[in-house]
């Protein structure tokens, strides 16, 4: 039954579906056009499309290379050499060596020996306490040190002493020179030049147009279904847990330390510095002027050193050491317990049932006549097309 139904409508809806066009409109059709109200139609307007074309045509354009060419010519070049002459004239030269000779001289060291005395103290448990405390005696005692001093031994050696004098040569021999002088050279050569030409080109254009909806609304009345609800108290109740609380009587004990403190002798030491003089070597050259006669009848002078030396005393400060016993105190911590009794809560936990209101909603339906505004659609055509015809073509 409900089959029938549906072809029934399906051939309403076709024969009632008609379309006003400018060509045969298809045979097929979407199917959600059934249950479309409003109509629709298709007309053709005029229209100009852009179009483009090759155009070619030959131009001869000028091209040009440059060509290097070989020019020589003749000319006369000076051409000069340096010879070397040997010449050897003798010079007085100082040699020296370093010779060691061993000098003795004394000097003064610390010896020290150790002795131990026995000191007796009352401790606190009423015994004597007896330590051996050190004890250092010193005296300067003089030692002899062998050291090796330099000395510079010094003589003068005849020594050759040769160069080479520069004399220069020239002659004159004809050579040729030659350049690279530039040419050019030009030809004409076809070239094929294309652009593109745009036109437009005249075609039909499809458009559609469809009728407007326009609504309205009228007034109808239907029985509604209403929910209605009230408030209802339901008690809730949950147990909790209190903490209770006892308190008992506790021994606490605490280490802690006294400080007991003896006196005890120690050596200490300090650096001392002392002047004594050094024998150290000072020397100082002077130059004498030799002069004699050179290959070419003038005189040559050269300076000759001559060094002279001497010990003279400089001060210098030589380490040494100071030492007395001083007396310091040695402090040691020892323990002492203190216990006293302190006050200890006792807590556990006891059950305790607590209730408070709760309201929840309770809902019935009831039937009520509500006033209903109905939409009703009318299709009207649009006034002007939108499609026009083009002015370009």
């Amino acid at each position: 039954m409900e089959v029938k139904i549906l072809l029934i409508l399906c051939l309403v809806a076709a024969c009632s579906y008609t379309e006003v066009q400018a060509e045969p409109a298809p045979f097929f059709f979407d199917i959600f056009d059934i249950f479309k109200k409003c109509k629709c139609r298709n007309y053709y307007t005029k229209d100009c499309k852009m179009k483009s074309k090759k155009e070619c045509e030959t131009v001869y354009e000028e091209k040009c290379k440059t060509i290097k060419k070989k020019e020589c010519i003749k000319e006369q070049k000076k051409e000069c050499k340096t010879i070397y002459k040997k010449e050897c004239t003798t010079k007085k030269e100082k040699e020296c060596k370093m010779v060691y000779k061993t000098k003795t001289t004394y000097e003064k060291e610390m010896k020290c020996t150790h002795t131990y005395v026995e000191e007796c103290k009352p401790s606190y448990n009423y015994e004597q306490k007896c330590t051996k405390v050190p004890k250092e005696e010193c005296k300067y005692v003089d030692v002899p040190k062998t050291t090796k001093v330099p000395e510079e031994e010094c003589k003068y050696v005849d020594k050759k002493e040769c160069h080479k004098v520069p004399e220069e040569k020239c002659e004159y021999k004809t050579v040729k020179k030659c350049r690279k002088v530039p040419e050019k050279k030009c030809k004409h050569v076809p070239k094929k030049e294309c652009h593109k030409v745009e036109f437009y080109a005249p075609i039909k254009k499809k458009n559609k147009e469809c009728q407007k909806e326009v609504k309205s609304y009228k007034t109808e009345y239907k029985t509604k279904k209403e929910k209605k609800c009230e408030d209802v108290e339901v008690p809730k109740c949950k147990t909790i847990y209190k903490e209770k609380c006892e308190y008992e009587k506790k021994q606490h004990c605490e280490m802690s330390y006294k400080t007991e403190c003896t006196d005890k002798q120690e050596m200490e030491c300090r650096d001392v510095y002392k002047t004594v003089n050094e024998k150290k070597k000072q020397c100082k050259t002077t130059y004498k002027e030799e002069c004699k006669p050179s290959y070419n009848y003038e005189k040559k002078c050269t300076k000759t050193p001559q060094e002279s030396c001497e010990y003279v005393d400089v001060p210098k400060k030589v380490k040494d050491q100071e030492c007395r016993y001083v007396t310091k105190k040695d402090c040691k911590k020892v323990p002492h317990n203190e216990c006293s009794y302190i006050t200890v809560p006792k807590c556990k936990k006891v059950p305790e049932k607590v209730c408070t209101k709760e309201y929840k909603k309770k809902c019935k339906t009831v039937k009520k006549t509500v006033p209903v505004k109905k939409e009703v659609t009318d299709c009207i055509w649009p006034e002007y097309r939108t499609g026009k015809d083009s002015t370009h073509c």
